[in-house]
C-alpha cells in the first residue's frame, strides 16, 4: 500500500480516506480460513486488523479533546513536523531497537471463535466504524493546530497533531504490508 507524501490537512483527508478504504477492502478479500489464523509468534490478519483500530481509538479520543488541555498535558511544538519518511525511519529504528507494542494495542486472541465469518464481518465494520470517527475529529482540526498541538506515541514519544496522523497513515501501511507477507508465505 503507498500512502505517498501527505503534508497539509487536506493531502492527509485524501490519503486517509484512499487508505481506510483500501483497508477495509483488503482484509475483506481475505479468505476465511487465512483471516485468523497465523504462524506461531506472528498476528493473524485478524489480529493485524484488531491492532490497527485498538491504536487509531486514542488518537480519536485525543483529537476530540480541547487544543488548551492538550497544549497543557504534553506541551506545544517548538520544530516544524516532519515528513512521513521521516517518522517512518524513526519508527523502524525503534522496531530494530525493539520496540513492541504494548499490552493496551496487542490484539485479542481470536481462536476458538464461535462464528468466525461474524466474527471476520464485526471486526471489519469496527474498522470502518473507526476510521469514520477518526476523520471526523480530525477535520475539525486547523493546519496551524497540527503544527503546533502534540500527542503522546507510546514508542516514538510527543509528536506533533500532524506527524501523528502521518505515522497513523503509515501505520496503516506497515500492517498491511506485514499481511500481504504473512499470507504470501503460506502460498
Amino acid at each position: 500500500m503507498e500512502i505517498g507524501d501527505p503534508f497539509t490537512k487536506d493531502e492527509l483527508i485524501a490519503a486517509f480516506s484512499k487508505a481506510n478504504k483500501d483497508v477495509s477492502t483488503y482484509f475483506s478479500s481475505i479468505a476465511l480460513a487465512q483471516f485468523f489464523t497465523a504462524p506461531a509468534n506472528k498476528w493473524s490478519p485478524a489480529a493485524n486488523l484488531d491492532h490497527l483500530i485498538k491504536s487509531i481509538t486514542p488518537v480519536t479520543i485525543a483529537l476530540r479533546l480541547p487544543t488548551f488541555l492538550l497544549a497543557i498535558l504534553f506541551g506545544k511544538a517548538t520544530v516544524s513536523s516532519k515528513r512521513v519518511r521521516e517518522v517512518r525511519q524513526i519508527y523502524m529504528g525503534k522496531l530494530a531497537e525493539g520496540a513492541k507494542a504494548s499490552r493496551a494495542f496487542t490484539p485479542k486472541n481470536n481462536k476458538n471463535l464461535p462464528d468466525p465469518a461474524k466474527s471476520k464481518e464485526l471486526l471489519i465494520t469496527e474498522w470502518n466504524k473507526a476510521t469514520e470517527k477518526l476523520m471526523l475529529s480530525f477535520s475539525q482540526w486547523n493546519e496551524d493546530e497540527l503544527e503546533k498541538i502534540r500527542l503522546p506515541h507510546p514508542i516514538l514519544g510527543k509528536l506533533t497533531v500532524r506527524e501523528m496522523m502521518l505515522f497513523t497513515l503509515y501505520h496503516y501501511s506497515h500492517h498491511l504490508n506485514n499481511v500481504e507477507k504473512l499470507l504470501a508465505e503460506k502460498s
